[in-house]
């Protein structure tokens, strides 16, 4: 599995969609963990569909050691959404093992085939399994279909990098 302290470090990186969840991104950056997860909790309170917000959530729990409640949270809350890609997507985020995640990102990819996330997560369990030429094919998938994935272009540049491909990396970074 994608280790959940680089999730969390790509999500403060790559920053937030919606300009009003950039208080629990700065409250993460500051390492006010608890303040941080309050405000992301607040966030998707108002705004239940706001995605980034979810992902930090998650990715704060599980660098708490909370990853078994992140998995159970988000798989509940992907079966309420009925086949929304999104939720699934959360649901493989929150999941601990690969085989959880990996369901739960091709459930996703059945509601949406073209959802760009669920693709980007497939190629982190990918990753994760060593499987590294599909996690890449994973990742290009991903920025095909929506090429405005910070995160993605970063967990492809990690990927390269990890291979020794220094000068390929650092073009996909860029």
């Amino acid at each position: 599995r994608f280790p959940a302290a680089l999730a969390l470090l790509l999500l403060l990186v790559a920053g937030p969609a919606r300009a009003d969840a950039t208080a629990a991104i700065a409250l993460a950056r500051g390492g006010m963990v608890a303040e941080a997860l309050d405000a992301a909790e607040a966030e998707v309170a108002s705004h239940p569909d706001d995605v980034e917000s979810h992902e930090l959530i998650i990715d704060i729990l599980m660098n708490l050691g909370l990853g078994y409640q992140a998995q159970d949270r988000y798989e509940a809350f992907a079966k309420a959404q009925g086949e929304a890609a999104w939720a699934w997507t959360l649901a493989g985020r929150a999941h601990t093992t690969a085989r959880g995640a990996r369901n739960a990102y091709e459930r996703a990819l059945r509601a949406d085939p073209a959802y760009a996330r669920a693709q980007a997560g497939l190629g982190d369990v990918e990753r994760a399994e060593g499987a590294f030429a599909k996690a890449e094919q994973r990742y290009r998938a991903a920025l095909a279909q929506d090429p405005a994935q910070p995160s993605v272009y970063a967990a492809m540049g990690g990927l390269m990098l990890g291979q020794d491909r220094t000068a390929e990396a650092l073009v996909v970074i860029q």
